[in-house]
């Protein structure tokens, strides 16, 4: 199951320390209210100061600032530095206590950097060796006609096949390119078997979340 790095950085923050996320009622370019999440007429007006405000989606996506202050009894935070517009409904936040949001990302990444997996790829000097390509253009047909075709579960772990249906005896396909050295002597031979591509290779990042 992929999961998104906003994902990732609130899980990893709601384990390491205080976090709180939410939906902003109102505000200004200067503070955030939220009564569901951030009224509490028991906390103290020290619990959020020095914390990380982030907003990920909505008025301000992407942008972090310092709290300078909070009430508990009204729900709002003040921030060291005006935003770009005033905070509305539509900001979704983060308050991070003890690390900020950047911090989580460098753990993240450098989390990712580190994980493995085993797959398995095509080696191949022929254009379109691979059969990644939409249609038949880099292969010519000998007695036969040529069509790419989904792969069946007996390839090897291929999305696309080659498919050869003789209209003769001995028709085949051959690949019209074949990458070489300058000055080398090369030499291939069809062979009528299927071949098929890879799953596609993707790295360990996504879409980064504001």
């Amino acid at each position: 199951m992929s999961q998104t790095r906003l994902q990732l950085r609130q899980a990893l923050a709601e384990r390491v320390m205080r976090f709180v996320s939410g939906t902003a009622d109102s505000g200004s370019t200067v503070a955030l209210s939220d009564s569901e999440n951030l009224e509490d007429s028991g906390a103290s007006t020290g619990l959020w100061e020095g914390a990380w405000l982030h907003i990920h989606t909505g008025a301000n996506a992407g942008e972090t600032r310092r709290v300078t202050a909070y009430d508990p009894v009204g729900g709002s935070l003040t921030i060291n530095r005006p935003f770009g517009v005033a905070i509305d409904a539509t900001s979704q936040y983060e308050l991070h206590r003890l690390l900020s949001p950047e911090r989580l990302h460098r753990a993240i990444n450098a989390t990712m950097q580190r994980c493995w997996y085993r797959t398995a790829a095509v080696v191949t000097v022929l254009a379109d060796g691979d059969m990644e390509d939409a249609g038949t253009a880099s292969w010519t047909a000998t007695n036969a006609s040529l069509a790419k075709v989904a792969a069946s579960h007996g390839s090897l772990a291929g999305v696309q096949a080659l498919e050869v249906t003789n209209s003769a005896a001995g028709g085949f396909a051959a690949a019209q390119t074949l990458a070489t050295l300058e000055g080398s002597n090369t030499s291939s031979k069809p062979r009528r078997r299927r071949a098929v591509a890879p799953p596609s290779c993707v790295s360990g990042t996504s879409p980064p979340a504001r």
